[in-house]
């Protein structure tokens, strides 16, 4: 019996001939992805993009800190 990939190990018998072809092929490509996002490279971008999150969070605009102000800002107050 062929061994299926390690998502479906010890569910063997669950899965058809067709699934079990499919299930192969998919679990294939994901080793595929991995083996590309251990390169330098990719490492490289990936970090960029973590660092590049981390400030867009840092940025985050606040509409609750925004309408706060609002409304302790005086009646005759105007935003034009």
């Amino acid at each position: 019996m062929k061994k299926a990939g390690p998502f479906f190990a010890g569910h063997e018998e669950m899965y058809d001939g067709e699934t079990r072809i499919e299930a192969d092929a998919l679990a294939k490509r994901v080793s595929e992805l991995a083996s590309k996002l251990d390169r330098p490279e990719s490492t490289a971008k990936l970090n960029e993009i973590s660092f590049l999150n981390h400030i867009i969070l840092q940025k985050e605009f606040s509409w609750t800190r925004l309408v706060g102000v609002l409304e302790a800002a005086p009646a005759s107050t105007s935003l034009a």
